[in-house]
């Protein structure tokens, strides 16, 4: 998934829909993607579209409500243990 495809997406998803917005979304995407990233997840799953959900989950609890919720943490550690970051 290209990066204006993920864009496209978190859009829909959050609801920050402006091209006015797309600056903003970029940044968080790509701490959302650090975050997954951290948390064990493997790149391949992280740039296709099975994180783009939690990707935009991510956003919206960072944005609105300071911080993950407790469902975002629980989706991020499903994501690690069924798509793991290989060390190599």
């Amino acid at each position: 998934m290209t990066e204006q495809e993920l864009l496209e997406k978190v859009k829909v998803m959050t609801n920050y829909t402006s091209e006015y917005h797309n600056e903003f979304l970029s940044g968080w995407i790509d701490e959302a993607k650090g975050i997954l990233a951290n948390s064990g997840v493997s790149d391949e799953a992280i740039d296709s579209s099975r994180s783009v959900g939690v990707i935009a989950q991510m956003i919206t609890d960072i944005v609105d409500n300071g911080g993950l919720s407790e469902m975002t943490e629980k989706r991020i550690v499903q994501l690690a243990l069924t798509y793991p970051r290989k060390e190599g």
